[in-house]
């Protein structure tokens, strides 16, 4: 009976998954899975363009030391054969961040100028043949920039390297993921871009052409009228926005006319990136979100400036919604609370998703106290599953469900949607209130809603889960691990140097104080504590809680 459960559950993940894909993503994963990888043969024109501007594109930090080897993920290998390039002993997103070749345009890369040579001999002779890690089209397409980035920069580049920088565009342009769309495709583009314009030709055009008809459609589509992308994470945001930028400083590096669409397009993302960042200028940790992996604020906001790109709006707002992509942003004296009221992002593409829904983050005094539990894994297992789950963020859980339906490692079926979002403010007060409709698949139809009231120097959030039926709810508030929690008569203290936030429960059920983990980098893992509000009973039923800070 289990095993047939177990399959009927499947089955219905499944279907309520395929349903949202667009028919061009099923096609090209047929397409995809029954063609063979072809390069386009051999290599005739090899002649490069010449560039006008000065060179300057973002550097990043060093991942390769000749004697330690290589360091990716919080994960240091030491590189010594052919092998390596694809031991399957390392994590595949580890082997990822090998193939990128990231470490080429690293802020000390001229030390290591000569093994980088070889690094890159290397891998030419292991990967003749198209098969590997690396030769799929999303490394591809980041190897392709990272070595366009790395060659422009030299007086003069071997032509073996040329060979196969033509053979990994020819296989590119064949291979565009059609079948993820999103940030993929996008970054796909800005490949073939990038190559398009290092090379003179009648090839090379087609693939600037190629390159550049992708870029603009996808960019009116993932950039929102709010200036988010449509993936809804903050690090993925930040990582387009480069991408963007990148295109930008290219095109200018090469003396040709700049879309103002690009501009436009950056200077909202620039706007909504610097609402989305902590006091502490990194990223908030909505959805798949992990730092260093993406530029941070400062120094995109440094390179746009670079660029004579900035932010349209730098007024100061008390509260900020950021409609389309779904958030609302509380910044004033010494709060900064940033709280949930999106759908997963794009129905065709919520492979980044986390079942956050309704969850909030907040920093007091510059320092973050309640937190999201961030993101330290991809891949297909439990601790993925668990990360991306609704009890590793700031909301509430009925019957030990997850607001959607997250399973896989990147896959989510049934979906919460957010109703009835409400914003008040009465003088120094402000009030926001939304439901959600994920748990409605659950017996009795439950209903979320939740609501924030901001008052000086205090948060009252009260829940509220509507239902005719009995439900197991959990209420969970996890906070940064630099803050010590403790119990003090029916209350909860938090307190970090001379700072102290007061916690009071209207409804108690079974309070408490449990070790959890914070995850703010992949491979990163840190004790921390969550407060835990059990209660089972009738519904509907409402908890309110009384956060004061001083």
């Amino acid at each position: 009976m289990a095993s047939r459960k177990n399959i009927l559950q499947r089955i219905s993940q499944l279907f309520h998954t395929v349903k949202y894909l667009k028919p061009i993503q099923i096609y090209y994963r047929l397409k995809y899975r029954w063609t063979t990888p072809f390069d386009g043969g051999g290599v005739h024109d090899l002649s490069t363009r010449q560039k006008g501007g000065r060179v300057t594109f973002l550097s990043k930090a060093n991942s390769f030391d000749a004697e330690k080897g290589f360091t990716f993920l919080n994960q240091t290998v030491q590189f010594s054969t052919a092998a390596d390039w694809n031991q399957i002993t390392n994590d595949k997103l580890w082997l990822y961040n090998l193939h990128y070749f990231d470490f080429l345009n690293s802020r000390d890369n001229d030390r290591w100028f000569k093994e980088y040579g070889e690094i890159i001999k290397n891998w030419i002779n292991v990967h003749s043949a198209i098969e590997g890690d690396g030769w799929e089209s999303y490394p591809t397409s980041l190897r392709i920039v990272n070595w366009v980035k790395y060659f422009i920069r030299q007086d003069s580049v071997n032509d073996g390297f040329h060979e196969s920088l033509v053979r990994q565009a020819r296989f590119l342009s064949r291979r565009c993921e059609y079948h993820l769309l999103g940030n993929h495709l996008f970054a796909n583009a800005k490949a073939l871009i990038f190559v398009g314009f290092y090379f003179e030709g009648d090839e090379a055009r087609k693939w600037l052409e190629k390159g550049m008809t992708i870029v603009n459609s996808e960019i009116k589509e993932q950039v929102l009228a709010d200036g988010g992308n449509f993936e809804l994470s903050p690090m993925y945001h930040n990582i387009f926005l480069e991408d963007v930028l990148d295109i930008i400083n290219l095109l200018q590096l090469y003396d040709r006319h700049v879309s103002p669409l690009f501009i436009v397009q950056a200077k909202k993302m620039l706007r909504w990136m610097s609402k989305m960042t902590h006091p502490d200028g990194l990223i908030s940790f909505f959805n798949d979100a992990a730092i260093n992996i993406a530029s941070t604020a400062a120094e995109l906001t440094r390179y746009s400036e670079e660029l004579s790109i900035r932010q349209e709006d730098r007024t100061e707002h008390h509260l900020t919604h950021l409609k389309e992509s779904g958030y609302i942003v509380i910044s004033c004296k010494d709060i900064h609370a940033i709280l949930d009221v999106a759908d997963v992002g794009p129905d065709y593409l919520p492979g980044h998703a986390h079942a956050d829904t309704l969850s909030f983050e907040l920093s007091l005094y510059g320092k973050r106290v309640f937190v999201n539990s961030g993101t330290s894994v991809y891949g297909a297992d439990d601790e993925r599953l668990r990360q991306r789950g609704s009890a590793a963020h700031n909301t509430l859980v009925i019957d030990g469900e997850n607001s959607s339906e997250v399973w896989g490692g990147f896959r989510v079926a049934r979906r919460a949607r957010i109703k009835d979002i409400t914003i008040q403010r009465i003088g120094d007060e402000k009030l926001i209130s939304a439901s959600h409709t994920g748990y409605l698949r659950l017996s009795g139809r439950p209903v979320h809603n939740r609501k924030w009231k901001f008052l000086n120097n205090e948060l009252i959030i009260e829940d509220q889960v509507f239902s005719k039926e009995q439900h197991e709810v959990i209420i969970l508030y996890h906070i940064h691990p630099d803050w010590h929690v403790q119990s003090v008569g029916k209350q909860i203290e938090i307190s970090f140097e001379q700072h102290k936030v007061i916690m009071a429960f209207s409804k108690m059920g079974d309070l408490s104080i449990e070790n959890s983990s914070y995850h703010p980098e992949f491979g990163v893992s840190v004790q921390n504590k969550k407060i835990k509000l059990s209660w089972r009973g009738e519904c509907p039923v409402k908890f309110v809680t009384k956060i004061t800070w001083s």
